[in-house]
């Protein structure tokens, strides 16, 4: 697919979507949700459509928040709910003395997207959703309570209460960009302890990926398997709570 078809394609998309989308000057063809807020200050949140690198051939759809003060882009993913675009951590752990196994899902609507740098801010939790309440790793003082998981990360966890095993703990996330303009460009890492099982699918036009993390056989003290994105580096400690990796895009053009 050329690349003029592909913009005629997401152009068409966007038009069909026009009567849910914000009104933006016609002659503006912005790389970010500032450009629109400076060329028109009376414009509110919701979509909008904004431009790779400023480039007419390159459009996308984006959400654009808090216009009013700090204007931000958000991509709003298609597939949102069941098994989509959701972060899994699992935890095998006592509690009132029986050990009992915690699953916490986290599910994400929209991920904070940076324009210039095609890259997903998978700390930001402003439009996703957790399945319960917070979970709470390890014990005073190193405790981490972990509300709602980062974006593209799978953890699994065993107390020591809970070992010996020979069944994994598997913990399964998913990364869905169907119908968003854009493809996954960066890799996966797996880190933490007794790491039995860590895996990624990733579809083969790269708009999807499944990550798993599997834990066996924890040691002493709470022990936490890990699969999470890998730029600008692999993540040495814990990830759940907040990491310093990203989600590296492409724009989809074949």
């Amino acid at each position: 697919m050329t690349t003029t078809r592909f913009a005629s394609i997401i152009a068409s998309l966007l038009a069909a979507g026009a009567a849910a989308a914000c009104t933006q000057p016609a002659d503006l063809v912005p790389e970010t949700c500032e450009d629109i807020a400076d060329a028109d200050p009376k414009a509110k949140d919701g979509e909008y459509t904004l431009y790779v690198d400023g480039d007419k051939s390159m459009p996308w759809n984006a959400y654009c928040h808090d216009m009013k003060t700090n204007p931000k882009e958000y991509l709003t993913l298609v597939r949102s709910g069941g098994d989509y675009n959701v972060s899994d951590l699992v935890l095998k752990a006592p509690v009132a003395g029986e050990v009992t196994e915690t699953r916490l899902r986290t599910h994400f609507e929209k991920v904070r997207i940076n324009p210039k740098y095609l890259t997903i801010d998978i700390n930001d939790r402003t439009f996703a959703e957790a399945s319960r309440a917070p979970v709470t790793l390890g014990s005073s003082p190193n405790e981490t309570q972990v509300a709602k998981m980062p974006f593209g990360v799978a953890g699994s966890c065993l107390a020591s209460a809970a070992a010996p095993t020979t069944t994994p703990l598997i913990a399964k996330s998913n990364i869905d960009l169907t119908g968003t303009g854009f493809v996954l460009a960066g890799d996966h890492c797996s880190g933490g302890m007794n790491n039995v099982g860590v895996e990624v699918v990733v579809s083969n036009d790269k708009t999807a990926m499944e990550i798993i993390a599997q834990s066996e056989s924890a040691a002493p003290a709470t022990s936490c398997a890990w699969n999470a994105p890998a730029e600008p580096s692999c993540p040495t400690s814990n990830p759940f709570a907040s990491s310093s990796s990203e989600i590296v895009l492409a724009y989809a053009v074949d």
